[in-house]
């Protein structure tokens, strides 16, 4: 058994695909819930012990002094390289440092320390076991050694992610590799993944570090969704990336027309007839430890329905136009619920939405079954799409413009929530 004795974060990229957010600020310094991402990946690392933290900037570096005024241990390195290399850059400058280490990117949340632990017993990466097609980096694994890497993805095999562990051994042949790409061949280009991965496989012998799934509920990676219109293509979505945690909270924020709702519908694949994801994944583990990538499913397609509504719902931010003025709200709800439960009895579906009325606020819920939409408010209305997505008590709840005359306080304690 190994232990990392020390960790190089990995921050001196531009972070793109946040702009105009990243203009000032970078990546890794950007605040969610108050808190900026680079701060849960070191506090993370102290929480297991680990408080030797390299940390290699470039983009806007003078920004992260103050972490070395408020936090023991961290040392700043630049990569001077940054803005015309790829991160193969930030690992050659960091590279005399590569023994016993993790290496992982400042631009991530870490919720749950555990995935941070410093035992292992191979070199090799966090990965999660994925059942169905992706387009992510992929691992074949055989009695505990990576025999494999794809680059396009496929199905069936251990999705990586962007926290590593190396042992001295391997770390110096990970330095000497990258002097040998970086220096003598400029191979300038890659990332420093491709090292171990493609450029010598067969100097590595690198094992999984398997992740809980419960750390990560939903996951989308670099999500693009088109509009076809006349005869042009509408980038409503471009590039958009998050992981939503167990037990979290989510939002999702942006001026009017930025993509909020289009990223909300893409993931339960409810766009128009002229939408469609063009590129990047969509993945739901659910509670048995499988993932589900909800991007490959079709949209009319009985997987992604057997996940709408019971397991992922949805609160559309317009009631009026959603609810139908021909049907009681009750009945409303009961198709909703019999959709994903053919076999519950009427009485006990009943009594259950009546009880969910009332849990909602809405007062006399036994009378306010039977009545028709226009008979409530707006706000009430409200409350009766709340009811819709959560009578199948759904593991995933995402509430689209949840501010506009919208209880939200209802529906927290039920389940997780993606605002937006």
């Amino acid at each position: 058994m190994y232990k990392v004795e020390r960790a190089i974060i990995m921050a001196a990229g531009f972070g793109s695909r946040m702009q105009p957010v990243t203009l000032k600020t970078p990546k890794p310094l950007v605040r969610v819930n108050g808190t900026r991402m680079i701060d849960t990946v070191i506090n993370g690392l102290h929480e297991n012990g680990i408080t030797e933290i390299y940390i290699v900037v470039g983009y806007l570096k003078e920004k992260f002094k103050v972490l070395e005024e408020e936090f023991s241990g961290i040392k700043l390195i630049e990569n001077p390289y940054y803005d015309e290399c790829n991160n193969i850059s930030s690992l050659y400058v960091a590279r005399e440092y590569l023994k016993d280490v993790m290496i992982l990117d400042g631009d991530q949340i870490i919720y749950n320390s555990q995935i941070l632990t410093p035992e292992f017993e191979r070199s090799g990466y966090n990965s999660v076991w994925v059942e169905e097609e992706t387009d992510e980096w992929l691992q074949t694994v055989e009695d505990g050694i990576v025999t494999s890497c794809s680059r396009n993805g496929g199905k069936k095999g251990w999705q990586l992610y962007s926290i590593s562990r190396w042992t001295k051994e391997d770390g110096q042949k990970l330095k000497r590799h990258l002097e040998t790409e970086f220096v003598e061949k400029k191979n300038r280009q890659i990332y420093w993944d491709d090292i171990a991965m493609f450029c010598y496989p067969e100097e590595y012998r690198l094992g999984i570090k398997s992740m809980d799934k419960k750390d990560v509920i939903l996951q989308v990676k670099d999500l693009k969704t088109e509009f076809k219109v006349s005869k042009r293509t509408v980038h409503a979505v471009n590039g958009v990336s998050f992981d939503l945690q167990r037990g979290k909270t989510l939002c999702i924020v942006g001026e009017s027309g930025c993509g909020k709702s289009v990223t909300a519908h893409s993931i339960v694949q409810l766009l128009p007839p002229n939408g469609y994801i063009a590129g990047g994944t969509i993945s739901y583990y659910p509670e048995d430890d499988v993932c589900k990538v909800l991007s490959s499913y079709k949209r009319t397609g009985h997987d992604i329905r057997s996940i709408r509504g019971k397991e992922i719902a949805m609160i559309f931010q317009d009631p009026m136009s959603t609810l139908n003025p021909v049907y009681t709200v009750g009945s409303q709800i009961m198709e909703m619920l019999k959709s994903h439960e053919k076999w519950i009895d009427k009485k006990e579906a009943k009594a259950r939405i009546i009880k969910l009325l009332g849990d909602l606020g809405i007062p006399n819920p036994e009378i306010r079954y039977d009545q028709y939409p226009h008979e409530f408010s707006g706000g009430m209305k409200q409350r009766i799409m709340i009811a819709i997505a959560m009578i199948c008590n759904p593991t995933i709840l995402i509430a689209d413009e949840p501010t506009t005359a919208f209880p939200i306080h209802c529906a927290r304690p039920f389940c997780r929530t993606i605002y937006v």
